[in-house]
C-alpha cells in the first residue's frame, strides 16, 4: 500500500521524481526491479558437512560452496549449476545428489554435485514448493494444486498423490521416525494469527 503524502509535500516531491523518470543518466543508475519467488528452504548442507548449497532464485542457479578444510572459515565457491525457473527449495539426498524445487517451472532438478550438472528433471503439479526425504520416498508439496506428490527417489517415478485439506501447502518436515510428514499451508483459512503473550486471553 502506498503511503499517504500530505498535499504540502507533493509539490516538493514531484520535481525530483520527474527528473528521475526523464533524465537518462539518472534512470540508468537506478537498481533493476525484478520478481522474486517465495523461498522455502534456500540453503542446505550436505550430510558429510563439507558442502554448502545456496539458491539464487532470480538467476535460476544452485551455488555450491566448499566449507571444509581451508574453506571452513570462508566458504569457497566451487561451481554454479543452472536449475529451472525460480528455484525455492534445495535438499541434499546424499553427499553428491541434491534436489532443487522450481516453482515457476513446475519441476524438480536432480543435480549431481560432483559433475556439476542436472541429471534428471521431474515434472510436478502446479507450483511445487518443497521436498523432503523420508521412509525411502521423496515428498513434494505442490502449493497451487493443494497436494503432496510422493516419488521413488531412485527411479523418480510418481508413487502417490495425496490431497491436502488446506490452501497452498509449502514447507515440509518429517518426524524422527519418518512415519509422519508435516506441511505448513500458506493460506489454510483457519482464522488463526500470532499475538504477543500480553494480549493473549487466559
Amino acid at each position: 500500500m502506498m503511503p499517504i503524502i500530505p498535499s504540502r509535500q507533493i509539490i516538493a516531491l514531484s520535481v525530483p521524481f520527474c527528473f528521475l523518470l526523464l533524465h537518462p543518466a539518472a534512470h540508468a543508475q537506478t537498481a533493476q526491479a525484478h520478481f522474486e519467488a517465495r523461498l522455502v528452504h534456500p540453503a542446505e548442507i550436505t550430510p558429510d558437512g563439507s558442502t554448502l548449497l545456496l539458491l539464487s532464485s532470480t538467476e535460476g542457479r544452485l551455488c555450491v560452496f566448499d566449507i571444509h578444510g581451508a574453506a571452513a572459515d570462508f566458504p569457497a565457491l566451487r561451481t554454479e549449476i543452472q536449475t529451472g525457473q525460480e528455484p525455492v527449495s534445495v535438499r541434499a539426498r546424499s553427499d553428491d545428489e541434491a534436489w532443487v524445487v522450481n516453482e515457476a517451472s513446475d519441476s524438480i532438478s536432480v543435480i549431481s554435485l560432483s559433475k556439476g550438472i542436472t541429471t534428471a528433471t521431474i515434472p510436478c503439479a502446479d507450483e511445487p514448493a518443497d521436498v523432503i526425504f523420508a521412509a525411502g520416498r521423496a515428498w513434494v508439496s505442490c502449493a497451487r494444486s493443494n497436494l503432496i506428490r510422493v516419488f521413488d527417489p531412485v527411479s523418480r517415478s510418481l508413487l502417490h498423490t495425496i490431497p491436502v485439506p488446506g490452501l497452498y501447502p509449502r514447507a515440509l518436515a518429517a518426524d524422527a521416525s519418518g512415519q509422519f510428514i508435516y506441511t505448513v499451508c500458506l493460506l489454510s483459512g483457519n482464522g488463526t494469527t500470532v499475538i504477543p503473550p500480553s494480549a493473549a486471553p487466559p
